[in-house]
């Protein structure tokens, strides 16, 4: 039931209705909290871990937000589940190796989740489309207040909240955005980006993987400390470089229509053709139509073809997400079958 779930009530920032989606696929904002008095949660024994969660689910019982009865523990779904939770954006990757009463709330209006014993106690996440960094750590804030009126956080005056890492020591925001760049991917100007990037003490990484040029040109732009800023600080800050980097990625765009438009137009018409058409397609071609058909869509020369369907393609189209229309043992054959026969369903309306 929880798979159906997750595959047929996709989270709100999919809907793609926010501002600077053509270059912002989504911001989120998180917060980590640690409950006074326990060890963190690698540290815990499992009675401990239960007492944690006992606690921090009560203290959540009176959020208008969230229904207790949506909590799921993670160590009693299957690995497919974890990884469809993982792709879907409501849990990080490193919940799919943590052992112990790790779980997790999926929020009424699908925003927001919230981690119990994770790397932390709480991590409280908002997730929103485009680039909405206040009104992400806004929602993300107000929880947590609700959380401090009724648990005792870790906290030091000099140190501030106390994390199990010291990247998040301090206030314990994280500030994340995914941001599609393939103006700046052509012009190879990804690494002058990260220098950039790591001089204001953020990260620009590749989303999907890739050694040089991530998959699919889309990229995580984060905050690498919070320690001595304030969360007004911290968002302020994101905000400044996302906007900066949207500017630079459509200025790249600009740039590249006008000095080499036929190489612009065969990539798009290209990806537009093989949406349409392939009958096998597998996980990397897909991040990389996906890049071409978001790259026509921005431009107007695909229409057609919403930032919903987009976003959708982009969830769908991960391996958990083909295999869980599938049956358990379908091969890499049926993936690819399956992942094209999505994009030719997706995209059957479009046109450039």
């Amino acid at each position: 039931m929880l798979r159906e779930t997750l595959v047929e009530a996709p989270a709100t920032w999919r809907d793609g209705d926010g501002p600077e989606v053509d270059v912002v696929v989504y911001t989120a904002a998180s917060l980590r909290r640690n409950v006074a008095d326990f060890p963190f949660p690698a540290h815990c024994t499992e009675y401990e871990r239960r007492s944690v969660e006992e606690r921090v689910l009560s203290a959540l019982e009176s959020a208008p937000e969230i229904d207790r009865d949506r909590y799921v523990v993670l160590e009693r779904v299957d690995e497919e589940t974890l990884r469809l939770l993982a792709e879907g954006q409501w849990i990080p990757a490193d919940c799919l190796d943590r052992e112990g009463d790790s779980g997790v709330l999926i929020g009424r209006d699908r925003r927001l989740s919230v981690i119990v014993n994770g790397e932390d106690h709480i991590r409280t996440a908002v997730t929103l489309a485009g680039l909405q960094a206040q009104e992400a750590w806004g929602q993300a804030d107000g929880l947590d207040d609700r959380l401090g009126m009724a648990l005792d956080f870790a906290y030091h005056e000099e140190f501030g909240y106390l994390t199990a890492s010291l990247a998040h020591t301090g206030s314990g925001l994280e500030m994340r955005g995914l941001l599609h760049l393939p103006g700046l991917a052509m012009a190879n100007e990804i690494p002058e980006q990260q220098e950039a990037a790591r001089a204001s003490r953020h990260a620009l990484e590749n989303a999907f993987g890739g050694k040089r040029q991530g998959r699919g040109d889309l990229y995580i732009l984060r905050n690498v400390v919070s320690l001595g800023r304030s969360e007004e600080e911290l968002v302020f800050r994101f905000r400044h470089l996302a906007q900066a980097l949207i500017e630079q990625e459509r200025r790249a765009r600009a740039r590249m229509m006008e000095e080499t438009p036929i190489m612009v137009a065969d990539r798009v018409h290209r990806a537009l053709g093989t949406a349409q058409s392939a009958r096998l397609l597998d996980a990397d071609e897909a991040l990389s139509v996906i890049s071409a058909l978001r790259w026509g869509a921005a431009s107007g020369a695909i229409s057609g073809l919403s930032w919903r369907a987009l976003n959708d393609l982009l969830v769908l189209s991960r391996p958990a997400h083909v295999r869980a229309r599938l049956t358990r043992d379908a091969d890499d054959l049926a993936q690819s079958m399956e992942r094209a026969a999505l994009f030719r369903t997706c995209c059957a309306q479009a046109d450039a």
